[in-house]
């Protein structure tokens, strides 16, 4: 498993860590997280082995990059947030992130390269990780949208612990209490048959995720959710 230990929207660069292990085929993953860390708008992922103390020294011909990817401008329409916050840990047996964005629509966007990021270095199977990505934007969405921000500027953070065999994860604003949990729970075959776009996102969380709840602190709401690995992992 791989720890994004370190991620600098101002500089453009992040620092990938590993225990130990499989070090050609850690470079080998990090030479998949080209897309997420371009939306990002990250130039640079360098992957650490062992520690801080000793960088990987596994040399990329240029035609194939694997220690450090070179990432084009983020994509237009998607602007980097400069102001992300990002917090990393090994966790037990796996890793734990927060990461926080404005309260604003394309942060969004931002969430699912976040989520396909962190998911991607720890090795999730591309089909979880496609779902995952799925729960963080709808429920980023659903909070942009609905939520009432109680302070200025406002964040919505997005929180993952993963393992080998499972995630939970969680969506946090900083708005007065709702619940976005309670909007009616239409049938599927309902919601396509009649276009109905409102709570179509949310019925397809709740169809993807192994438990759905809803908190409000006073301070924020904060949907948490758990999902198990339908795919073995790499």
């Amino acid at each position: 498993m791989i720890l994004v230990k370190r991620l600098d929207l101002e500089t453009g660069t992040a620092i990938l860590e590993m225990h130990s292990g499989d070090v050609a085929g850690g470079e080998a993953r990090v030479a998949t997280l080209a897309e997420s860390a371009r939306v990002l708008g990250l130039r640079a992922v360098s992957l650490r082995v062992g520690g801080a103390e000793r960088v990987s020294t596994v040399a990329a011909a240029p035609a194939t990059p694997q220690a450090v990817l070179t990432a084009a401008p983020a994509a237009v329409g998607v602007p980097a947030h400069p102001g992300l916050v990002h917090e990393a840990a090994w966790h037990g047996n796996g890793v734990r992130y927060r990461g926080a964005f404005p309260h604003a629509a394309p942060s969004c966007h931002q969430v699912q390269a976040y989520t396909e990021l962190v998911l991607r270095a720890a090795g999730v199977p591309p089909r979880d990780m496609g779902l995952v990505r799925l729960v963080a934007y709808e429920l980023c969405v659903n909070a942009i949208e609905h939520g009432h921000a109680l302070q200025t500027p406002a964040t919505i953070e997005v929180g993952f612990e993963i393992t080998a065999v499972n995630l939970r994860g969680w969506v946090r604003d900083r708005c007065a209490a709702f619940d976005p949990l309670v909007f009616p729970s239409t049938a599927m075959a309902r919601l396509v048959d009649g276009r109905r776009v409102r709570g179509y996102g949310l019925q397809m969380v709740r169809r993807i995720v192994d438990s759905l709840q809803h908190t409000h602190d006073g301070q924020g709401n904060t949907v948490s959710f758990t999902k198990e690995w339908i795919h073995e992992r790499d």
